[in-house]
């Protein structure tokens, strides 16, 4: 029998709305399985992320169909790791959640069922959650706040020519 595991993660994980960010999935097989030839995985980009055309990769065969992505990987021997990637604009508020999930191997897994929906007791699934932020823009001082930054900046000035002499 196989042992897949599959694990996903996020860089960054505490992304800006409207940045792109790049998941990484790791596809493992234990050192003590047999080969898995042709394992399948799968991850349907949610809403709230907008899918980068031409950004997937890694795997033997990949596949784009809408908001579908599918990854092929021919041959994992014993103890090999396998990394598929992609990116993603973030185009929604959060929380925002992605999920991938092996969804076929030719043989069977001594400790999973490909393509189940994500049973939490299983390892060959798994699912990043981020909370995307707005950045503050900076508060307006209005004029009466300029010139009590400008007069402290003329302070700190004249204070360091004092010293300079």
């Amino acid at each position: 029998m196989i042992d897949l595991d599959l694990s996903k993660d996020v860089v960054p994980s505490s992304p800006r709305i409207g940045e792109v960010v790049t998941f990484v999935i790791q596809v493992s097989n234990a050192v003590d399985a047999l080969e898995a030839t042709n394992v399948e995985v799968t991850d349907v980009v949610q809403p709230g992320f907008e899918f980068v055309p031409g950004s997937i990769g890694g795997g033997d065969e990949r596949e784009v169909s809408g908001a579908t992505l599918r990854w092929r990987i021919y041959s994992m021997p014993p103890g090999s790791t396998v990394q598929l990637t992609f990116r993603a604009r973030i185009a929604g508020r959060g929380p925002l959640t992605n999920f991938a999930e092996i969804t076929g191997a030719d043989q069977e897994d001594r400790d999973s069922f490909p393509s189940n929906g994500g049973n939490p007791d299983e390892d060959d699934d798994d699912t990043v959650a981020i909370m995307p932020y707005t950045p503050s823009p900076a508060p307006a001082l209005g004029s009466w706040g300029m010139l009590v930054a400008l007069l402290a900046l003329v302070g700190i000035a004249r204070r360091r020519m004092r010293f300079a002499r």
